[in-house]
Formats: structure tokens, C-alpha cells, sequence
């Protein structure tokens, strides 16, 4: 086999393996769902808001690892939620003070807490009221 015949059998293999996974990724588009996702909020608490409530907002959205639960399988699904208050050495940023991280075994979950998610969706019309502004950052633990 000559230089020739040798560059055009590779371009040939790259061009199968590329369309096989291509077509593997657009069979199952799950696939690319099924990374752990994180859905993080930065919270700005009006100024009405006494510390009791605040605290009592960051203890219900703590609460949700347990209390939500899968629509079909009853389990929780919540990996893990965090909420705490900034206490970086830099200067503060006008804005957020708090933050809730939750993250999620899946992308799928992940949106079922957002958009569904009975209990999710409860505190945050209990909340929203202490609210002033919010900042929402989801994100899956990969690169690209």
C-alpha cells in the first residue's frame, strides 16, 4: 500500500468512528444528559428581611434533600444542597449575600427540581417574597 492509499484508509476509519459516534449520541441523546448537574442561586435578601427569616429560608431550602422526592420512585433525588452566607476577604459585591448550591446525579433531575418538583416549588413561593434579587447558574460537571 502506497502514502497515498495509507492517508486515504485513515481518513476513511476517522470518518467511520466519527459518524458512529455521531450516530451513538443521536440515538440516545440521554447519553449526554447523564452527568451529575448543579443548579446554584445567588440570593440578595431585601431589606425587610430580619435575620430569623433569612435563617428559616436557608433551613427550608437545606430541607429539600429530603423532601423532594422522585415522581416515580418516591426516593429523594437531591445529591446534596448547600446554603450559606458570603464571608469572602474581598471587597463585597453590591448584590448577593447568600448562596444555595443543589446538585443532582443528572441533568434530568436537575430540571425536574426546577420546573416540577412539588416541594421545591412550595418554597419558593414562600421565599420569593424575602427575595430583592437572584441570580440562577445551572451548570453539568463537565467541560464542554
Amino acid at each position: 500500500m502506497n502514502k497515498i492509499q495509507q492517508r486515504a484508509a485513515k481518513r476513511a476509519a476517522v470518518s467511520v468512528a466519527t459518524g458512529v459516534m455521531f450516530y451513538l449520541m443521536v440515538s440516545n441523546p440521554r447519553s449526554l444528559r447523564t452527568l451529575p448537574a448543579t443548579h446554584a442561586v445567588m440570593i440578595q435578601f431585601n431589606v425587610n428581611a430580619t435575620a430569623w427569616a433569612i435563617e428559616d429560608a436557608c433551613n427550608w431550602m437545606l430541607s429539600l434533600q429530603d423532601s423532594c422526592r422522585h415522581p416515580y420512585s418516591g426516593r429523594p433525588y437531591v445529591s446534596s444542597i448547600a446554603c450559606g452566607k458570603d464571608s469572602s476577604p474581598e471587597d463585597p459585591e453590591d448584590g448577593p449575600t447568600y448562596v444555595v448550591v443543589a446538585e443532582f446525579e443528572t441533568d434530568g433531575e436537575k430540571d425536574y427540581f426546577v420546573h416540577k418538583d412539588p416541594a421545591h416549588l412550595e418554597a419558593l413561593r414562600e421565599i420569593e417574597p424575602l427575595i430583592e434579587k437572584a441570580t440562577v447558574l445551572d451548570y453539568s460537571n463537565a467541560l464542554i
